[in-house]
Order: structure tokens, then C-alpha cells, then sequence
């Protein structure tokens, strides 16, 4: 019998035949009945509340056969302590939980607002951008993130349009440039 059980070994009628250390000598743990129709459910431990301790216990009964007689051997064991400390654990839970939900929404907040700064200064800076010609670049965060990536990619997006933007000048201008003189042979030629 391990330590916090208790067992004994009964009769039929629910007498007391032997007994563990500190388990009653007069009081059966589980009277006669209970123990015979514990016995035929199987080799199983049960929550059982007919038990002579305190509370509900979990109890195993198995039937012996000796000299032609039936003797039940019930060993007890009291759920007060799994209960205490399971209630325990609910009330750690009930202080826990709420704090932790605090503390990790806490952190969110700060990680998605440091984000979140990074992306609204990249928002405020394309803003800033009349003319990507100009050769104004959005600002690279200091993170090496997705948002540096993006600010990278709109950067060289930026490049790109300016390039575009340069073609499309150099092109008028010698679009500008062939037509002047055939415009002013036709002018000269007018007056």
C-alpha cells in the first residue's frame, strides 16, 4: 500500500478481516454490498463517495476466493488532495490568466505601434514626393523587416519612375528640338 492509501481485506458481510497501517480495524472502508458489487464491475478504480473516510475517495475492489468463501480486498485512496490541488491550480489560473492576457496584450500594442510608426513615416514621405525626379527617397527603417523591404521596393519603384520621368523629357525635348526647324524654315518662308 503506497502512502495516503488505505486497505483491507472484508468479508462478505462487510466484516473486518486484516488491515493496512492506520486503516481502522472495526470500520470497514466500504460496506459489504458496495464492495461485492464493486468487485463484479471489473479491476477499476472508482470515484466513490460511500467510502467510512472523509470525502470522496477513488477505491479499487477485487474479489478473492479462499477456503470456498468470498473476501473482497478494497484499497482506498482520498481525492482531497488532488482536489486541493486542482483548486489551487484554478485559482492560479483565475490570477494568471488576466495578467498574462495584460502583459501579452501590453506587448502587442508596443511591437504593432513600432510597426505600425515605421509604416506612417513611409506613408508621410510619399506624400512628401511631388517628383520622383527630384531624387527625394523614402527613409529605410532601421529593422531589417518586411517594412524595410517595402520602403526598398518603393525606393527602387521610385528610381525607376524617375528614369521613365527622364526618358520622357529627353524625348520632348528632341521632339521639341526636330520640329523647331522645319518651324522656322516655315516661318521664314511665311515672311
Amino acid at each position: 500500500v503506497l502512502a495516503g492509501q488505505s486497505a483491507q481485506v472484508l468479508t462478505a458481510n462487510g466484516s473486518v478481516l486484516a488491515v493496512s497501517p492506520g486503516t481502522s480495524h472495526t470500520l470497514p472502508l466500504v460496506p459489504g454490498p458496495v464492495a461485492a458489487k464493486l468487485a463484479h464491475a471489473g479491476p477499476q478504480s472508482r470515484d466513490v463517495d460511500e467510502v467510512a473516510a472523509t470525502g470522496t475517495n477513488r477505491v479499487l475492489v477485487r474479489a478473492v476466493r479462499a477456503g470456498g468463501t468470498t473476501r473482497y480486498v478494497v484499497v482506498a485512496e482520498s481525492l482531497q488532495d488532488e482536489r486541493a490541488t486542482l483548486h489551487s491550480l484554478g485559482r492560479f489560473v483565475a490570477i494568471a490568466a488576466p495578467v498574462l492576457l495584460v502583459l501579452v496584450g501590453a506587448t502587442l500594442w508596443l511591437l504593432l505601434g513600432r510597426a505600425l510608426g515605421a509604416v506612417s513615416t513611409l506613408s508621410r514621405s510619399a506624400d512628401a514626393i511631388e517628383d520622383p525626379a527630384g531624387g527625394i527617397r523614402l527613409p529605410l527603417p532601421d529593422s531589417h523587416d518586411e517594412i524595410r523591404a517595402l520602403a526598398v521596393t518603393l525606393n527602387a519603384m521610385l528610381d525607376r519612375l524617375a528614369a521613365a520621368s527622364l526618358r520622357e523629357r529627353q524625348f520632348v525635348a528632341d521632339v521639341a528640338h526636330e520640329l523647331r526647324s522645319p518651324l522656322a524654315a516655315m516661318h521664314t518662308q511665311l515672311e
